[in-house]
């Protein structure tokens, strides 16, 4: 492959900036960005060393560009100028730490008087760094370059940091055509594995920062086809505001629900899905929204008014099942990114992911949330009566007392009528979209309580959704197998699913360190769902390619990585 191939660069950013990479042209690739702060900096990466990608996908190492050039037309809009005082700069790496700055104006052949287009062309062994490119750099032992892109209106951070909005979201980008590379080219791996049944999954969370084409390209290389799940995510997709009153951003629901950069993003992976024969997209949505930007009226609480949290770090927090205005905002979220897949030649189909009450086991005292204003109003309106005291404390506390028991039944079926307003939202709205209910049944089965509140049987059950898909694998890394089969108890004789309508998820490995002793577990689940159900798939890609994973339905190797 060439280098700077543009499906190979990265993107990142600070947290209140979003930013996505996608390649419209073999030759070409676009930077969507939103800047929300006078802090935001965007990042456009090349890295010489692909610790990225699958082990069988990645290209050589190459740290030497001193026989290499660069050149490319450019044309941006809401990014500081390439004449301004702090212009796109190319922060250089080395293998041994030390920093230098290029400024690419520099060594532009051709230029708009507003500094926003033109041509630029890098003969890397006459590139200087500094402001006139008068300081050496020693472009033999690279580790990678960062080119920076800041708002206008960029202000340096102050320490300690305060957080500025800027007056309103600056919708830019930044885009490279034409791009022609002089020099050796880089060896890279195609793996080339036989098609086989697996699925393969992802989350936006985990993919946001790499163009959509060498995602699709590699699931396409290990073989994996036909399907593609893909988790909306907890954190980059959402449309944000600044709130006076809490001094934060948080979603904005009268934005148009997933923002610019997302958006550019999801349009690019399906077109490059659909080419690569990847028709069946599950839109995969879930009750969680990163703690920092979720609105503080949607939220779960425990007896406490803790806020639910999970176990990742930043935490996610939940949806309150009983918060109208939160399920029209999944509701559209899903509406939003299926019907892009239909428009753009994919087979929808629309998941909703573990959905549940919080049993909130991640936070010190925290007890199960079920105690949201939300919740609390929806109970009294609904049945007349006030929710019953002392509030529950513990997913282990009694609640046998004929009022507690109410409530506690009340509050699964709430959970799934909930799911059941989303599914008839979005179904209004994209009648042709398959829906599918995600149960993972280690929660569920955990207490008698969660039983009865994560798993409301009447409104799961077959036929109320297309698709029954199952996942256990807390108990496939315990190796818990008599627990595992409840999984399939679960779907097929609880929820009445025939094996044809439904699908199980396996894996995954959350540490590295656990690859040895778990993948074999995985591996295990994958053959038996093969046998059991019409799909299986593994979660997830980051692991696949962290771990060297390599399936094929007739045997099983692992390639460890570098």
């Amino acid at each position: 492959m060439r280098r700077f191939q543009p499906e190979y660069w990265t993107v990142n950013s600070n947290v209140e900036a979003s930013a996505a990479l996608t390649t419209p042209a073999q030759d070409a690739l676009t930077v969507a960005l939103i800047f929300r702060s006078t802090n935001d900096l965007v990042g456009l990466i090349w890295e010489c060393d692909d610790t990225i990608s699958h082990p069988l996908c990645r290209y050589e190492s190459a740290h030497d560009f001193s026989g290499a050039a660069l050149e490319f037309d450019f044309e941006m809009v809401g990014v500081a100028s390439m004449l301004s005082e702090r212009p796109p700069t190319f922060t250089v790496e080395h293998l041994d730490g030390s920093l230098s700055y290029v400024r690419p104006a520099a060594y532009a052949t051709d230029m708009a008087d507003d500094g926003m287009s033109g041509h630029i062309k890098l003969e890397f062994s006459q590139v200087g760094g500094g402001w006139e490119g008068t300081e050496p750099v020693d472009w033999t032992s690279i580790k990678r370059m960062f080119l920076s892109l800041i708002p206008e209106d960029y202000e340096l951070p102050t320490d300690p940091p305060v957080l500025t909005p800027l007056a309103e979201d600056v919708v830019a980008h930044f885009s490279m055509s034409n791009i022609a590379v002089e020099g050796p080219d880089l060896f890279k791996w195609r793996a080339g594995v036989a098609p086989h049944r697996l699925g393969m999954t992802d989350g936006y969370d985990d993919s946001y920062h790499l163009a959509p084409k060498r995602i699709v390209d590699a699931a396409h290389d290990l073989g994996y086809c036909g399907w593609y799940n893909v988790y909306l995510g907890l954190s980059h997709h959402h449309a944000v505001a600044w709130s006076e009153s809490e001094e934060r951003f948080i979603v904005d629901i009268d934005k148009p629900v997933i923002n610019s950069a997302a958006r550019a993003w999801w349009d690019d992976l399906v077109v490059n899905l659909v080419a690569k024969g990847f028709e069946k997209i599950v839109v995969s949505i879930s009750y969680e929204i990163i703690h920092y930007l979720m609105p503080l009226a949607w939220r779960q609480l425990d007896h406490l008014g803790n806020p639910g949290r999970s176990g990742w770090n930043p935490p996610s927090e939940f949806i309150s099942p009983c918060n109208t205005q939160a399920l029209d905002y999944l509701a559209a979220c899903a509406d939003y990114l299926i019907g892009r897949v239909v428009a753009l030649g994919g087979d929808a189909y629309f998941q909703i992911g573990e959905p549940w009450w919080w049993d909130n086991s991640y936070v010190v005292s925290g007890g199960p949330c079920f105690y949201d204003p939300a919740t609390l109003d929806a109970y009294t309106s609904e049945t007349g009566l006030s929710v019953p005291t002392p509030f529950l404390a513990s997913t282990s506390s009694d609640f046998s007392a004929p009022a507690q028991s109410a409530f506690v039944h009340w509050l699964g079926g709430k959970l799934g009528e909930s799911t059941l307003y989303i599914r008839d939202a979005v179904k209004a709205l994209q009648p042709s979209v398959k829906t599918m209910i995600l149960v993972f049944t280690p929660q569920v089965f955990s207490r008698p309580m969660l039983k009865i509140v994560n798993l409301p049987v009447a409104h799961w059950a077959h036929p109320n959704f297309d698709i029954l898909q199952i996942e256990d694998y807390d108990w496939v890394t315990a190796a818990d197998w008599a627990k595992h089969e409840t999984t399939y108890e679960t779907g097929f004789a609880t929820l009445g699913y025939p094996p044809a309508q439904t699908q199980y998820f396996s894996g995954f490995v959350l540490n590295a360190g656990d690859a040895e002793w778990v993948w074999p577990r995985i591996f295990l689940c994958i053959r038996e769902g093969y046998a059991r159900v019409s799909q299986t798939w593994v979660w997830a890609r980051p692991q696949i390619w962290r771990e060297g994973i390599i399936w094929q339905d007739a045997e099983m190797i692992t390639v460890q990585g570098d």
